[in-house]
Parts: structure tokens; C-alpha cells; sequence
């Protein structure tokens, strides 16, 4: 809009400049993340905690696993975290 005059600015500040500039700049494209091709080759796991709710089994933490893959998610219900293993 500045090339045609629509509208008018001045930066007196090289410093603002050259913020304004960057700010202003498009981004590079991410580049492309191939997906996993085989089936449980990608397991992510996590722990949770419940924040002090027990469950009627008394369990207190769930872990869950989720495969890259398929997105197939389970979530094991456990009463203390050394039971991951």
C-alpha cells in the first residue's frame, strides 16, 4: 500500500526499521516430515495423574500409548507409577 501511496509511514530508527522489516517478511515453508510407514514402529507413552481422584479400583495414574502410525491410543489404568514397567 506504501508503494502506491495509499498509505504513508517514515521510520526514523534503523533499529525500528529493521524490526518492521523482519516482522513483515514471509517464512520459509516447513519442510516435509515423512510419516511413519510401519505399524508400532512409533510408540509415544505418557503418565498422568488423576490429582488425587482415585477410581473404584483405587487407581491413581493412567499411562497411555498411542502408535504414530494408526493412531490407535490405549490407556491402562495403574495404581502407582512403578507399574509402568
Amino acid at each position: 500500500m506504501a508503494k502506491h501511496n495509499v498509505i504513508s509511514y517514515k521510520i526514523k530508527n534503523k533499529k525500528t526499521r529493521e524490526i518492521y522489516i523482519e516482522a513483515n517478511m514471509t517464512r520459509k515453508a516447513f519442510s516435509k516430515v515423512e510419516r511413519n510407514i510401519n505399524l508400532l514402529k512409533l510408540v509415544h507413552s505418557d503418565i498422568y495423574e488423576l490429582n488425587d481422584i482415585l477410581t473404584r479400583g483405587g487407581n491413581r495414574y493412567f499411562i497411555t500409548f498411542i502408535d504414530y502410525y494408526s493412531k490407535y491410543t490405549y490407556v491402562y489404568l495403574i495404581e502407582h507409577k512403578d507399574q509402568a514397567f
